[in-house]
C-alpha cells in the first residue's frame, strides 16, 4: 500500500476535522529525488477501436458509412438498437429490401433500387434502373462539422448504361432541396472515378449545435440503369487530405504519449493484411465485435501516418483467435512494420509507399481473452501455451520488441476470483514484458443508491484509488512468489464508467460530468505512486476524437485536460511527503469496483520533480470544505510557484458542447497561493476540485 508512505499523522477522530479551518494541512515534501526509476511517458496513453466513429471520422474523416453499399452485419437481432446507433446519426433511416443500409432512396415512377455483384469493390455495389419518366434519389444522410468547415471532397466510382443522367448532390434532409449539384459529363459503362468538391452555403448546425444534418448522394434520371460503388465524402482541411484535423490540434494540445490500435474486442477478428493496399481493394468486412462494417480505410501505414503526424507512440494490439490469428500471421505483422528491405513483408511495406521500418516495440496479444462475450475466448492454459507460440514466432522476426500478455483485470472481479493470471504467469511469464490487467470504475447501480447523498457518492468514486492500489499489490505479490519479477503491469484499458441506468440517476455522476474528472486523476496518482511497477495506460475515453456519433460525441472534456498534466510529469521522479492535520473519511458502502476503504485523506496529493520543476497534484474530493495547505519544501528553494484550479458548479452533470470554447458548469481558475519563504508557501483550494502547482526551483 504505497499511499501510507505518503500521508502520514492523520486525524483519524472525527471530532477534530472542524480543526482544519483554523490549522491549515502541513505537507512537508522532501525535493531529493530518492526513487532509482522514473516515471515511464507511455503511462499517459489512450485508447481506440474501430467503434461508434472513433477511428472514421473521429481520427480518419470520412463521413459516408458503407461506402461500398455491402450487406449490413448485425451482430445480434435482439440488439439491433446498439448495431445502429454506434454507425450512424439519426435511429429512424428504415431498412429497404434491395438497399444497403443505411442508405436511402426517393423514387418517381417505377424504377428499381437493388444490389448487384458487378462491383468495384468488396462483394457488392448499388444498381438504379429506370424507365423513361422515373427519377430516383439515392442518398444518405449525414451530420457535418458546419461549426468549422463548409467545403467537402466528395468521390465515388460509377458506371452507366443507356440514355441516363446522373448528378452528384448535397442537399438538407430532403434530398429533393438541393443546397449544391453537378452533372457527371462523361459517363461509361464501365467503372470511373468521379472527384469534385462541394462549397455550401454557411448553414446553421442542428445537431448536437455543432454538425449540420444533411443528406449526400445522387440523382437518376433517363432510360437505363447507374451502379454506383466506394462513395467517400472529407471536409476540404482535412490533414492530407484524410484526417480529422481538430482531433490531431486535441492531440498535440493536451499530450497523450500513445495510442492502442486497433482496439480491444476488435483486434480478435482484425487482420492486418485487409488494411494495406490499394485503397480500392481494401474490402468492408463485417465488424465482427460490434456490428456493422470495417471499411478497412484506416490499416497500419494510416495509422503510423497519425501517429507521425501526432508524435505519439504506436501500440500495437493484436488479436488471439486460436486457429483464426495464427502465429505466422502476427509474426508478418510484426516484419510488416518493423523488417527492413530485405524481408519479404519489408518489400511489401516498401511497395505501399514506407520504405524505412516503423520500429513498432510495444505488442499486445489478446483482449480479455477469458469473457465470453471475446471473439475466440478460451481458458488460461489454452491462452497461455498459444501466447508461448506467438511470441515465439514475433521474437523470431524482431527481438528487440516488448510483448504484453493479456490479464485478469480489476473490473472483472464482478464476475469471481479466477487464476487466469496466475496461469498465465507460470507458463508464459519468461517469454512476457508485461500483463495487461483492465480496470473500470463502474460504482453504484441507481437501484443501490438507498438514502445515499449526492457528496458520499462522489467521495466514493473519487476514492477508487484504494481498490486499484489493493489490485496492483496482488498482482506484485503473484509475480514475486513466481519468480517473474521482470514482468511490469500495463493498464491498456482504464476509465470512468457509472452505472446510470436508462433513466440517468441525478445521484450517479454521468461518465462526462466534472465528478469524474477526480475519479480519474485518482488513478493516475495511483499508477504514478506505483510507477515502478505499473508503466504503461491506455484511457478508455477518446473525447480527443471528435466526431457526430451520439454514443461517443462529446467535448473535450475537463477529464481530458489531464492528459496533459500528467503528460508533463512522464520521465519525472516520484517525491516523498508527509502530511500532519490532513482530515480523512470512510467510504461507508462498499460498491464495485470502488470498495469501502477507510481513513481516506479528503486531498489526494502526490509530488514529482522533474529537472528543476516540481509538480504538485491535490484532488479534493469533500464536496462542502475548502482547505488551505501549508507547504515545506527541504533541500531547495523556490525560484517561481503557480498553478491552476478547477472546479465545476455542476459535478453531476454531463458536459455537452455548447459552442466551441465554452462548456456547462466548467470553472478554471488560478490557484490562490502565497509564498511566505524561499521553502515555505500556501495554498487554498476550493471544496470538490482538482488542483495542479507547478514549483521552479533555484
Amino acid at each position: 500500500m504505497k499511499r501510507k508512505i505518503f500521508s502520514l499523522f492523520l486525524f483519524t477522530v472525527s471530532g477534530l476535522l472542524s480543526l482544519h479551518a483554523a490549522e491549515p494541512i502541513k505537507v512537508t515534501v522532501d525535493l531529493e529525488p530518492h526513487k532509482d526509476w522514473t516515471i515511464n511517458p507511455m503511462l499517459f496513453g489512450s485508447f481506440s477501436e474501430e467503434h461508434w466513429g472513433d477511428i472514421t471520422p473521429g481520427l480518419y474523416e470520412q463521413y459516408i458509412v458503407n461506402p461500398s453499399f455491402e450487406e449490413w452485419y448485425v451482430k445480434r437481432e435482439d440488439d439491433i438498437e446498439k448495431e445502429e446507433k454506434s454507425n450512424i446519426i439519426r435511429k429512424e433511416v428504415p431498412k429497404v429490401e434491395g438497399l444497403a443500409y443505411p442508405w436511402e432512396k426517393l423514387v418517381c415512377g417505377n424504377a428499381v433500387v437493388e444490389p448487384t455483384s458487378e462491383s468495384l469493390n468488396t462483394d457488392l455495389a448499388q444498381r438504379v434502373r429506370v424507365a423513361q419518366s422515373d427519377t430516383v434519389y439515392l442518398y444518405q444522410r449525414v451530420a457535418l462539422p458546419f461549426y468549422r468547415i463548409q467545403s467537402f471532397n466528395v468521390s465515388f466510382y460509377a458506371k452507366v448504361k443507356g440514355k441516363v443522367t446522373v448528378k452528384a448532390f448535397m442537399s438538407y434532409l430532403n434530398p429533393k432541396n438541393v443546397l449544391q449539384a453537378k452533372t457527371l459529363t462523361t459517363v461509361s459503362d464501365q467503372w470511373q472515378r468521379y472527384e469534385m468538391t462541394f462549397h455550401l452555403p454557411v448553414v446553421k448546425p442542428n445537431h448536437m449545435k455543432r454538425y449540420g444534418l444533411c443528406t449526400v448522394g445522387f440523382e437518376v434520371i433517363g432510360e437505363g440503369s447507374a451502379d454506383f460503388d466506394l462513395v467517400t465524402l472529407y471536409p476540404t482541411d482535412c490533414v492530407d487530405g484524410l484526417y480529422n484535423p481538430e482531433t490531431i490540434a486535441n492531440f498535440k494540445n493536451y499530450g497523450p504519449t500513445m495510442v492502442r490500435w486497433p482496439g480491444g474486442n476488435f483486434t480478435s477478428g482484425y487482420h492486418w493484411y485487409d488494411g494495406i493496399g490499394k485503397f480500392e481493394e481494401r474490402k468492408s468486412l463485417p465488424n465482427l465485435a460490434w456490428g456493422g462494417l470495417c471499411t478497412n480505410h484506416v490499416g497500419i501505414d494510416e495509422f503510423m501516418r497519425y501517429c507521425e503526424l501526432t508524435n505519439i507512440t504506436p501500440l500495437m494490439g493484436v488479436g488471439f483467435n486460436e486457429g483464426v490469428i495464427t502465429p505466422k500471421e502476427v509474426a508478418d505483422w510484426v516484419e510488416y512494420c518493423n523488417g527492413d528491405l530485405t524481408t519479404p513483408m519489408g518489400k511489401l511495406r516498401a511497395a505501399n509507399g514506407h520504405p524505412e521500418p516503423y520500429n513498432v516495440k510495444y505488442w499486445g496479444v489478446g483482449n480479455e481473452v477469458y469473457g465470453a462475450y471475446q471473439i475466440g475466448s478460451t481458458d488460461a492454459e489454452t491462452y497461455a501455451k498459444g501466447l508461448v507460440e506467438v511470441i515465439k514466432a514475433m521474437r523470431k522476426v524482431d527481438y528487440s520488441i516488448k510483448v504484453i500478455a493479456c490479464g485478469y483485470g480489476a473490473h472483472n472481479n464482478f464476475r469471481g476470483p479466477s487464476d487466469w493470471n496466475s496461469t498465465v504467469i507460470k507458463i508464459a511469464g519468461d517469454y512476457i514484458d508485461y500483463i495487461d490487467v483492465h480496470s473500470y470504475v463502474y460504482g453504484p447501480k441507481p437501484s443501490e443508491l438507498g438514502d445515499v447523498k449526492r457528496p458520499d457518492v462522489i467521495r466514493a468514486f473519487a476514492s477508487s484509488n484504494y481498490a486499484l492500489d489493493e489490485y496492483i499489490e496482488s498482482i506484485r505479490t503473484l509475480l514475486q512468489k513466481e519468480g517473474k519479477d521482470h514482468v511490469k503491469l500495463a493498464f491498456l484499458e482504464w476509465g470512468v464508467l457509472p452505472r446510470i441506468g436508462p433513466k440517468k440517476s441525478t445521484r450517479v455522476p454521468h461518465r462526462q460530468a466534472f465528478a469524474n474528472l477526480l475519479c480519474t486523476s485518482a488513478y493516475f496518482n495511483e499508477f504514478i505512486r506505483n510507477g515502478d511497477f505499473v508503466e504503461l495506460g491506455a484511457h478508455h475515453n477518446f473525447s480527443f476524437y471528435v466526431q457526430p456519433v451520439p454514443a461517443h460525441a462529446e467535448r473535450v472534456n475537463p477529464r481530458t485536460l489531464l492528459f496533459r498534466h500528467y503528460s508533463e510529469m512522464g520521465g519525472g521522479t516520484l517525491l516523498d511527503f508527509k502530511t500532519e492535520g490532513m482530515p480523512v473519511f470512510d467510504v461507508q458502502t462498499n460498491w464495485l469496483n470502488i470498495g469501502s476503504p477507510k481513513n481516506v485523506p479528503e486531498v489526494d496529493m502526490i509530488a514529482v520533480r522533474k529537472r528543476n520543476r516540481v509538480f504538485v497534484i491535490m484532488m479534493n474530493r469533500n464536496h462542502h470544505e475548502d482547505y488551505n495547505l501549508r507547504f515545506n519544501l527541504q533541500s531547495g528553494k523556490i525560484r517561481k510557484a503557480w498553478g491552476d484550479t478547477y472546479t465545476s458548479e455542476a459535478p453531476f452533470d454531463p458536459l455537452t458542447w455548447q459552442n466551441a470554447d465554452q462548456v456547462k458548469g466548467h470553472v478554471k481558475k488560478n490557484v490562490r497561493l502565497s509564498v511566505g519563504s524561499d521553502e515555505e508557501l500556501s495554498v487554498s483550494i476550493p471544496k470538490l476540485s482538482y488542483t495542479r502547482l507547478i514549483i521552479d526551483l533555484q
